[in-house]
This record gives structure tokens, sequence and C-alpha cells, in this order.
């Protein structure tokens, strides 16, 4: 971890600090898209969350800060030493795997996205890969759903979530149509 951390400012006392997890979340982000980060420019939920609001469109967030800090932070410290492991292990391909992903979604192959995530995620450990989607987006795809579709039942929602939670029987789409909703391509 410390040779990965050296090429990122942070001390390595602070490094030393942190949980598994979080020094996972930080070296997972490609040096360009920290750079971009840095440089003002801003993450296309934080794009869409400020254009909102710049013409007075209230957003309301499916999740709160403390659900999405929860979902690693409730990982048994094993596993997050694992997934930590397999971030370090290819962190010197993480721009070429950041590209991969882009041409997923790009070519609109979510369920491409999907399983390429559970195999980024936790390598080859099918257990570890099963822990991490369920608690990244099975879990999480239930509670956004519902909040999704009590938003949607007052009408003039627009409601965005990252690429990975739309897929699957247990995604976002499938779940919102299970509670009666009509969903449609449009992209």
């Amino acid at each position: 971890l410390i040779v990965v951390a050296d090429n990122y400012a942070i001390p390595e006392a602070t490094w030393r600090k942190l949980k598994p997890w979080a020094a996972m979340t930080i070296i997972a982000v490609p040096h360009e898209e920290q750079a971009r980060r840095g440089a003002g420019q801003l993450a296309l939920d934080l794009v869409l969350d400020t254009r909102a609001r710049e013409h007075g469109i209230p957003v309301v967030g499916l999740e709160k800060l403390e659900d999405q800090l929860a979902v690693f932070d409730g990982f048994p410290e094993a596993d997050q030493v694992a997934l930590l492991r397999q971030v370090v292990d290819t962190h010197g391909e993480i721009v070429a795997l950041s590209d991969e992903m882009v041409r997923y979604y790009l070519a609109r192959d979510l369920g491409g996205l999907l399983d390429w995530m559970a195999r980024q995620s936790a390598g080859d450990d099918a257990r570890l890969q099963q822990v991490f989607m369920n608690r990244l987006l099975v879990e999480r795809n239930r509670n956004m759903s519902a909040r999704a579709a009590s938003l949607m039942g007052e009408g003039g929602a627009f409601i965005a979530v990252g690429a990975g939670h739309l897929p699957g029987r247990d995604g976002v789409l499938s779940l919102l149509s299970a509670r009666g909703f009509r969903v449609t391509r449009v992209y």
C-alpha cells in the first residue's frame, strides 16, 4: 500500500489511520480523475446537482452520506483488506480499467458493466464478489428504488443513479418495474 500511496499527496501517518475501505476508495480513483477534481471539474452527479440548484429545482438524495459510508464500513475488516489488496494489485492498470468501464457504458452494455464491477472489486474470489455486490448494489438498490418510487409518486421527478445500479433483476429499473412503474429505455 505504501508504494502505491506514495503517488498521493497524503502523509504516510494519515494513510496508517485510514480504515482499509477508506484507503481503497482513494486509490481506486485514477490520478487523471483526481487531477480533474483538483482543478475544479465536477463529477457528473455534482454537475447535475449544481445545474438543478442553479435553476431552482429541488434536489433530494436517494441516500444520505451516512448510508454510503456504511456500505464499506459494514464489511468485516478481513474483507476490507482483501478489497484493498485487489485495488493495490490492479493499481497500475487503473486507467485501462477505467477506460474499459467507460466502454461498457458507452456500448450500453450495463450487464457487462455489472459483471466487470464484480470482477474488479474482488478479483477471482466469488464469495467476496457476492458480498461486495450485495452491499454495494443489491441492498442499496432496494432502498433507492423505494425512495425513488415515493418521489415519482409525487410526480415531476428526475432521478439519476450510477449506471451500475440500473441492470439486473435486483437493479433499480427492475425493482421500479415490479412496483408498477413503466420503464422505457431512452438512450
